[in-house]
């Protein structure tokens, strides 16, 4: 087991061992895995603009050392003024002009909001926790976001942060799986024993309103179910070097329980 606070976030998602992202694509299908294993480097808007976000909140002047604004390129010439502005910038990363916005706006939105900017105030960024899992023996890894004495605390950018919302995004992106594999995580190391996971979900439009939640024990618990399951698949993929995606038997489906007509109930 070993703790790093200086690994970069490149070397940390080169590094082997699973993390929660893994976790969630296994879980979909080893061969959904085993794609995203192999293309995980390419960066889509969304992610760099969720990196920014974290970069500008977390860690501010790594941002400015980082992230630079593209002007607007109009008129004429723009096409070559912009080849210029990218060549005298190749090492940093360009945010056009909403992006860089929308990371100032969620930066101030933070600042205002007195519990979230506490939460974020006096404690560890993004360090890097390795552990063996002992059941499965699969190497596996985590890098919250952010670390206050016994409370993890992950920041989210969201299109909707109020609570139905964002119950529904729990579920879809597996937060609940990532807190259970989080915390699990971090208690493998008796000096940094962790109680709390606390999200702090914020939009990405103005007024770029901020929601702090947590999860209660039962949805950890089935976040925990699911973690341990996509180890046992994996071992067992390592194992036979197989890597399926869904079976392949004609299935009967059916409309989940939402949407089914519900029954009016007249007094």
């Amino acid at each position: 087991m070993r703790k790093l606070s200086d690994l970069s976030n490149d070397d940390y998602h080169a590094h082997e061992a699973i993390g929660s992202s893994g976790i969630k694509d296994l879980l979909k299908s080893p061969a959904h895995f085993k794609h995203w294993k192999n293309y995980q480097a390419s960066k889509t808007p969304a992610l760099v603009l969720g990196s920014a976000i974290h970069s500008i909140v977390l860690e501010p002047d790594l941002f400015k050392r980082d992230y630079i604004k593209a002007p607007k390129f109009a008129g004429k010439g723009a096409m070559q003024a912009k080849e210029e502005f990218m060549l005298e910038n190749a090492q940093k990363i360009v945010l056009n002009p909403d992006q860089w916005d929308i990371c100032f706006g969620i930066r101030e939105s933070i600042l205002r909001h007195s519990k979230a900017e506490a939460l974020l105030s006096d404690g560890e960024v993004e360090h890097s926790y390795f552990w063996a899992d002992k059941a499965s023996t699969i190497d596996c890894k985590c890098r919250p976001d952010y670390k206050r004495k016994n409370v993890l605390i992950d920041l989210k950018s969201t299109s909707d942060a109020s609570p139905d919302a964002f119950r529904h995004s729990i579920n879809r992106y597996g937060y609940h799986i990532s807190a259970a594999f989080y915390l699990d995580g971090v208690n493998h190391f008796p000096d940094h024993l962790v109680e709390h996971f606390v999200i702090i979900a914020v939009e990405k439009t103005p007024p770029y309103a901020i929601a702090l939640y947590t999860l209660d024990e039962a949805t950890i618990d089935v976040g925990r179910q699911q973690y341990r399951r996509a180890l046992e698949i994996y071992a067992s993929c390592l194992e036979e070097d197989n890597w399926p995606d869904y079976p392949d038997e004609i299935l009967t489906m059916a409309l989940p329980s939402y949407a089914f007509p519900q029954e009016e109930i007249y007094e």
